[in-house]
């Protein structure tokens, strides 16, 4: 849990570097959360970190996609 909870708090710190959308931001927020939790579920030991670390940065990644892709689509772009 400590290792999710760090890997959660790196990601909104780097997210907090980027001017983003209302969207965006909770959407990487949720998408970090969202993908940790399904990595912990992976592997044993050491396979397990691996397994948060991929899971919380590709949910960011993806929650981040689909946060600013609707972001664009309130400002009508």
């Amino acid at each position: 849990m400590k290792n999710i909870i760090i890997a959660i708090t790196s990601v909104a710190f780097l997210a907090g570097c980027q001017s983003m959308g209302p969207k965006e931001t909770g959407g990487t927020l949720i998408g970090a959360v969202g993908g940790g939790l399904i990595g912990s579920q992976i592997g044993g030991g050491t396979g397990q970190l691996v397994g948060v670390g991929l899971g919380t940065l590709g949910g960011a990644a993806l929650g981040n996609y689909i946060g600013k892709n609707m972001d664009d689509s309130d400002k009508g772009k």
